[in-house]
């Protein structure tokens, strides 16, 4: 009895381990040039080529061109727009007085993903981007 259970927790874990990069891997959505300081998360980072993905439990990751980790930001999903040809990659910032909030992600043939957006009066700056 004994042994049987120890050969069930190694199976449990050997499929554990095994599944857990899978669900690590990222959707690779963005890259893109931004040439502001930007906010994402309440986290301000610099100007610079950003890669920007989406992990399997809807989390926005963007890295800088060296791959560094920088910020993750919960997402929703939003509807894939309409006309391929009008619409391109993108980021989409909320722009105020004092700071570029990184506000939605499009990337051409997948669905849009919008973060938490900007209270109060703002514009719109986009940033165009190819593909990762």
């Amino acid at each position: 009895m004994r042994h049987a259970a120890l050969v069930g927790l190694a199976v449990v874990v050997a499929l554990w381990m095994t599944a857990a990069p899978a669900s690590a891997q990222a959707q690779k959505l963005v890259r893109a040039d931004i040439p502001f300081q930007f906010v994402i998360e309440g986290k301000t980072l610099p100007a610079g080529k950003y890669d920007v993905s989406l992990t399997a439990s809807n989390l926005l990751q963007i890295r800088d061109a060296k791959g560094n980790g920088q910020a993750l930001a919960y997402v929703t999903r939003l509807a894939q727009r309409e006309g391929s040809g009008e619409h391109t990659t993108e980021l989409i910032f909320d722009k105020t007085d004092t700071q570029n909030v990184l506000s939605e992600v499009w990337s051409t043939g997948q669905d849009g993903f919008y973060l938490a957006g900007t209270k109060g009066a703002h514009t719109h700056v986009r940033v165009k981007g190819g593909p990762y």
